[in-house]
């Protein structure tokens, strides 16, 4: 039977990641308390903060009045990308670590202590690496003029949309549940782990594109509110009205308007070649003030 955590762990400020490697420690009887790693999650959080500050919250943002995406728009985001490449894959290593760690059955050359202080060792390292990683793309996203609701935006029509990755991508053993439960075991499917994680992200795009979508309608000027309305604000009425009648909708999976696949042509070598599929899920995290809710 797999191992499951409380619902505070996932509203204590670490962030969604964070609480997946505290579970694999706490899968094999160890116990890191939050405040104990939390440090630099606070820096994490300030860091998103001024991002905010400076942008707005990433539900505020607004695409461009004729749906394009500028080409040095889509520059910026892979600027942050690139930014981001080498703690995303020092923290991806640590993650695959502990994964090979934890779904090693084979007893005979670790005793369990060796294993637990092996798992506490692997797990230490990791956690410092999701603020590290958070912080890094807070001063990229500053550095390059970008809130988090445009780069989210971006991720999400690009990666998703337009290349077809997969919003399940991400590591194998950890299985998030609706209600805040974070269960890991090598007995669940991998297949099962993949399909939870990508109606979680899910959603969490589909709410985030809700928003946004209608901020692009509410943006239209009087006069274009009349039934000759542009292609795009059609286009974002129509896959609005999609995304509320299923939540976990993925944004535009029927196909992009042409407004947007246009704009990302031009990048989709650079785009793919960018994509990081074992840190996908790190992508989400919202490193926000919970008193203002996660």
């Amino acid at each position: 039977m797999g191992k499951e955590y409380p619902k505070w762990l996932i509203g204590c400020g670490v962030g969604c990641l964070a609480v997946l490697v505290l579970a694999f420690i706490v899968g094999l009887g160890g116990f890191l308390t939050v405040r104990k790693v939390a440090g630099g999650f606070k820096e994490a959080q300030q860091a998103v903060s001024k991002v905010e500050g400076e942008f707005g919250v990433p539900e505020a943002y607004t695409p461009e009045p004729d749906g394009r995406i500028p080409a040095d728009r889509i520059e910026a985001f892979l600027a942050v990308r690139n930014a981001t490449s080498s703690v995303r894959g020092r923290l991806g290593a640590r993650i695959e670590e502990l994964e090979a760690i934890t779904g090693d059955r084979d007893s005979s050359n670790k005793s369990g202590l060796q294993k637990f202080l092996t798992v506490m060792r692997t797990g230490a390292g990791a956690i410092p690496r999701i603020a590290e990683f958070e912080r890094n793309r807070a001063d990229a996203l500053l550095t390059n003029r970008m809130g988090l609701g445009e780069y989210w935006y971006i991720y999400t029509v690009a990666y998703y949309s337009s290349l077809k990755k997969d919003p399940g991508d991400g590591p194998r053993r950890v299985h998030t549940q609706d209600g805040g439960e974070v269960r890991m075991d090598d007995h669940t499917d991998p297949a099962d782990v993949r399909e939870s994680r990508r109606e979680q992200i899910g959603r969490q795009v589909n709410r985030l594109f809700r928003r946004v979508l209608l901020n692009a309608v509410n943006e239209t000027k009087p006069a274009e509110k009349s039934p000759e309305k542009s292609p795009w604000v059609q286009a974002a009425q129509k896959e609005e009205a999609a995304l509320e009648a299923k939540h976990d909708r993925i944004p535009w999976e029927d196909g992009l308007p042409p407004e947007i696949e246009e704009s990302i042509r031009p990048f989709k070598d650079e785009l793919s070649s960018s994509y990081d599929p074992v840190m996908n899920p790190l992508e989400f995290m919202e490193f926000r003030d919970h008193r203002r809710g996660w």
